[in-house]
This record gives C-alpha cells, structure tokens and sequence, in this order.
C-alpha cells in the first residue's frame, strides 16, 4: 500500500513537472513571436538578406531592394518606398528600345488597318537589341552602342527605336558622343517626349540610393558605395578627379541599365561588359544639342593641390585649389581661359559659381557640368586678399 502511494505520488509530480515545461514552452514561444510582430515594422535587413529576402513587385516591374540600411524609421521607410514607385512610374516612360529595322512592319494606323495579324510582321518588345534615353523634347536619345561600330548611315537605315507607349520611330541623325560606349541617335519627327535631366557630381553622395531600371520594366534599388578621389596629388582642372563606385550586383539580375537618383535624375548607365558608368559628363554635350550646335567639355588650363586632403595649421592654405605644378604640366596653360583671365601661380581658387571648393566639391568636379563658352565667376586668394573673376571657358582640345 506504502509503495502505491509512492509511486502515486512519483506519477503526480512527472506529470506537473512536464506541466510547467509545456507552459513555459508555450508562453516563451508566444513571447517571442509577439516581441516579432512589434518589432518587424522598424526593422530592415542587412544588404547581404535583403535581395533573397525582401523582393517585392509594383507597378512597373520587379523591386529587388538592396544596400539600403534604415533603423527605427517606419515614416522614412513608407517615404523611402514612395519615392521608389515614383521615380520608377515617372522614369519608365523615357527609357526607349532600340530595334533591328524590320521592312515589312505595319507602323501606321492605317497600314494596320490594312493587314491581318502576322506575327513576323510586327516587332517584339524583347527583342531589343540596344536600350536609350531620352534627353531633348524634339527626339534626342543617349543610345548604349548598340551598333557596334557601324556606319552612321547603316544605323539610319537598318533600326528604328521604340518607346513605351509602343510609337516606333526611324532614325535620321546620329551624332558622336566621343565616348566610346554611347552615341546620339535622333528619332524622325519627335515631339514632346518625356525628359530626364542629368545629375551633377557634385550633388551625389556617398551611400545615395538609386534605382537601376531598364527596358524590359525591371528594377533595382542600389546605392553609391563611395566617391573615390584620384590619388595623384596635383590634379589637372580639365580632367575628372573621382570616380563614382556603385554596389555592383545589378548583372545578377539583368544586363543594361539606367540608373536614376530618388528625384528622378539621371546618374549613370550599367552593362555586365563595362559595369557601372556614370553619365553625369553629357550634360554639356545634351546642352549643345538642345542649342542645335555641337558643344564641348569646358576647359580652365590649370594644374591645383585641393588644400583640404591635407592637414595644413596655416588657415591661408587650409581650403580652396591652389594653383600649383608638379614639373609635369605647367600651372596655368598657355592661352588657356585660367591664363587670359590673369591667374596666377599660387592663387587658390576659394570657389566657382558660389560652389565652396572643399573635399565633397573638387574643382574638376564643378567644372564638369559646364559647356566651352559658358561664363564663371571664381573666387580666388591672392597674398592674403580675396578677389574675383568672371572667366569664359573655353573647349578641351
């Protein structure tokens, strides 16, 4: 009897103890779940998760999110998403395809009208043998090479480009960028086409996101992982002295790509070949076809030391561009715009058109939006004493 109720007693604690287990199970696994669902909304992943994890679709295509970091921000994170869709709807439209002409396509409404559906008769959106954008009203499109070195009057005869709203249009002008990757390319009676402007170097940062988009609809939300300065100490005012390095994993998604800042502008161009490229040095070429002339990259014909990659106690030499040479080239040009504008050796250049010259905005990167003939007002230190000029720059030879 003893025995029994030992035993009894044995069986009566296993069960409560197994008891207390299973609650505490159910409560901890309810607890956390709860602590989940609280934080989830102000959480984003880290970029290494977020493309596997966090792909979503809109409007216009697949959204493939990546290096893009937001913590405790659920209001920035829906502004974030607004700003996305926007640029992406607002963008789509000019984007352009570029097709291998094909003679017996009905292009016409009345010629539609005509003839029954045949299939070979009508151009394929994804057969697209090259991708533009739009950058004048009147028909100018910055094309990728998609002729591959052929003659000028072999592109205006053998493609034709297509926009979103499906208008085809031949070609009747192309012009040379001097870049070995893109051309201008004009569509035949164009008019009123949606425009995108170009960004400026300087206004880019590090860290900045971008959406990459291209023909097919698809896109891609990247970023600017770092604006990196040319080494050599003593720069040369014509020539570019950063260079702009994206987050380079659009290839795993798709081949050609225009990427576009949050507000809509235009940053660069992206293909597996040549990778990431920024397009911010068109917009004095854009400039002359708009003018209906052909325009080139302005040149000042200095060589400069930018004092703010050095530390410096003396304050006269703590910022701006000092005009400085290295043996190598001469510290102003002759003939040059710097030159007839009576600078000097050992002036530093404080700023450009109110831009302050400093480690963000190098010389070289403020005189990249400018075209040969456009007027700029420096400010610049001489002997202590700060002074002006109005300077007309001339074209990089």
């Amino acid at each position: 009897m003893k025995e029994n109720k030992i035993s009894s007693a044995k069986t009566n604690y296993n069960f409560s103890l197994f008891l207390v287990i299973i609650l505490s199970l159910t409560f901890g696994l309810v607890g956390a779940t709860a602590a989940i669902m609280i934080a989830k909304p102000y959480i984003v992943s880290s970029p290494d998760v977020l493309p596997a994890v966090n792909q979503a679709d809109n409007s216009s295509g697949n959204l493939r999110q990546a290096n893009s970091i937001i913590e405790n921000a659920k209001k920035i994170i829906a502004s974030q998403e607004n700003k996305i869709n926007d640029t992406i709807s607002a963008s789509q439209n000019t984007i352009v395809g570029i097709f291998k002409k094909n003679p017996s396509a009905a292009t016409s409404s009345d010629a539609v009208a005509k003839k029954n559906f045949t299939i070979g008769d009508y151009y394929k959106l994804t057969d697209a043998v090259g991708e533009g954008i739009v950058v004048t009203s009147d028909g100018w499109v910055l094309a990728s090479d998609f002729a591959r070195g052929v003659p000028e009057n072999s592109v205006l005869k053998n493609f034709v480009v297509i926009t979103k709203s499906k208008d085809v249009y031949n070609i009747d002008q192309v012009s040379q960028t001097g870049m070995g990757y893109y051309l201008f390319i004009h569509l035949s009676r164009a008019k009123d086409l949606p425009v995108k402007s170009f960004i400026s170097k300087t206004d880019l940062a590090d860290s900045q996101s971008l959406v990459a988009l291209n023909w097919q609809g698809e896109s891609y939300l990247t970023s600017i992982v770092d604006k990196i300065s040319a080494t050599q100490p003593v720069k040369d005012s014509d020539v570019s002295s950063q260079d702009i390095i994206f987050a380079n994993n659009l290839g795993e998604y798709f081949d050609n790509a225009f990427i576009f800042s949050l507000n809509g502008q235009v940053v660069g161009y992206f293909d597996k070949k040549n990778g990431p490229i920024p397009l911010y040095n068109f917009q004095p070429l854009i400039k002359g076809l708009l003018h209906g002339k052909e325009s080139k990259h302005a040149s000042l014909g200095i060589t400069y030391i930018n004092l703010q990659e050095y530390a410096i106690k003396d304050v006269g030499y703590n910022k701006g561009a000092l005009i400085y040479s290295d043996g190598k080239l001469p510290a102003i040009k002759p003939l040059s715009a710097a030159a007839l504008a009576g600078l000097q050796t050992g002036d530093i250049v404080l700023s450009a058109d109110n831009v302050n010259i400093d480690a963000d905005h190098d010389l070289s990167d403020i005189l990249e939006k400018y075209s040969a003939g456009d007027e700029i007002n420096l400010i610049f230190r001489r002997s202590g004493t700060e002074n002006s000029v109005k300077i007309k720059l001339q074209g990089i030879k």
